[in-house]
């Protein structure tokens, strides 16, 4: 089972370092306890996985660079005391950090002719996943796409995509007929910024980032900004972008567009790009023995998960000495779904001289070699860590 690994990585200032994983899978108590699972899930596509439903995840649990813990749940708002309901609130909570979300039943656009149109009302509903897809984005077809005048041009996105979050709903930039009569809205939504018929034309591509930001708890795909913003992708902002919500928020730095003017392709790449949690639910690390409270999120209402307080031991065993090293918490992900707690610990280890970036020789029992670490041997919790290639 792929639960533990090794490899020669980076760290964020470009040192070698040799990577040592480890993931860790619990069945998850009603009470909100959590029980080691006895069949141990392996780590996100590893090299040479083939999933059987032939979907590729788009991300890895193998990171070495990540300096902060994505807190990722998968869960659905379930109506209170299971009675259909038009609106409700839903929240999860982990130490400072609060996310609420406002829940709607099915809605759509009623298109009543130029410069006219209103939301329906809510349809009552028991559950709602809460996901991007069901989430405020979504793409325009009708939006106006130049022809393009080169290869770059080609490969850039339609201008009516949503560059936060493409796969949600709701997003218009040109009122047309066909889009807004009985367009689906979100039904996951920030509550203190709903979409509103009044700005739900945003009338040009470049005001998209006027629009409410996508909110949801689950994965935040690697090609949406922010996320994006960390391998190169700039989506169009205004030189003043103190307005832009991800801003104001701290999210990302100001002045994004001077910074990519004059930023060599090292500096722009940021190891941040491997936060794959909502923005917002990247928190500084987790040490194994918080309270995640989930609201309105199970049948009973509240569910109050709590994290295992053992850490695994890591360690690496150089010229025949065991060397203890720090874990940290890279990712802890919450499925209400399958009741299940899936936590990613990694810890680091800098060799005092630089190892080869070379593969040992390929034995016949062994057609996938990791990297030759040598000599350099990594343990977690007294097993043996394998090199792996990722």
């Amino acid at each position: 089972m792929n639960d533990r690994a090794v490899f020669l990585a980076a760290d964020a200032n470009g040192r070698q370092i040799v990577s040592v994983h480890a993931k860790l899978t619990y069945r998850l108590l009603p009470s909100g306890e959590c029980s080691l699972a006895e069949d141990q899930q392996p780590f996100l596509n590893m090299r040479g996985d083939e999933p059987d439903d032939g979907l590729v995840h788009p991300e890895m649990d193998l990171v070495p660079q990540k300096a902060a813990t994505d807190l990722i749940v998968i869960a659905s708002a379930h109506s209170p005391r299971g009675r259909a309901t038009t609106r409700m609130l839903a929240s999860l909570a982990c130490g400072p950090v609060e996310r609420r979300f406002l829940v709607s039943g099915p809605r759509r656009c009623l298109y009543r002719g130029r410069g006219s149109w209103r939301f329906s009302e809510s349809q009552p509903f028991e559950t709602m996943p809460l996901r991007f897809e069901n989430a405020y984005g979504g793409c325009d077809p009708h939006a106006p796409a130049p022809a393009p005048k080169n290869l770059l041009e080609m490969m850039r996105p339609h201008p009516g995509m949503y560059p936060r979050n493409p796969a949600g709903r709701g997003y218009v930039v040109t009122e047309t007929h066909e889009l807004l009569d009985g367009l689906v809205l979100p039904s996951v939504e920030n509550p203190e910024d709903p979409l509103t018929p009044e700005r739900l034309v945003t009338g040009s591509p470049a005001h998209w980032w006027r629009q409410p930001l996508p909110w949801s708890c689950d994965w935040f795909h690697p090609t949406w900004y922010p996320r994006c913003l960390h391998f190169g992708g700039l989506p169009d902002l205004p030189d003043d972008d103190s307005m832009v919500e991800e801003v104001r928020r701290g999210y990302v730095p100001p002045g994004q567009n001077a910074r990519f003017a004059r930023a060599g392709i090292s500096e722009i790449v940021n190891p941040q790009f491997g936060d794959a949690a909502a923005p917002g639910l990247v928190l500084p690390f987790l040490r194994g023995h918080e309270a995640i409270r989930l609201r309105g999120m199970t049948p009973e209402g509240e569910l109050v998960v709590r994290l295992p307080g053992e850490r695994p031991r890591f360690q690496v065993r150089v010229g025949g000495k065991l060397l203890d090293l720090a874990p940290v918490v890279n990712r802890v992900l919450v499925s209400v779904e399958e009741m299940g707690l899936y936590i990613v610990w990694h810890a680091a280890f800098a060799p005092s001289h630089p190892l080869p970036e070379r593969l040992p020789p390929a034995a016949p029992e062994e057609p996938r070699p990791g990297w030759d670490l040598g000599g350099i041997e990594a343990l977690v919790d007294g097993q043996v860590a394998p090199p792996m290639l990722v």
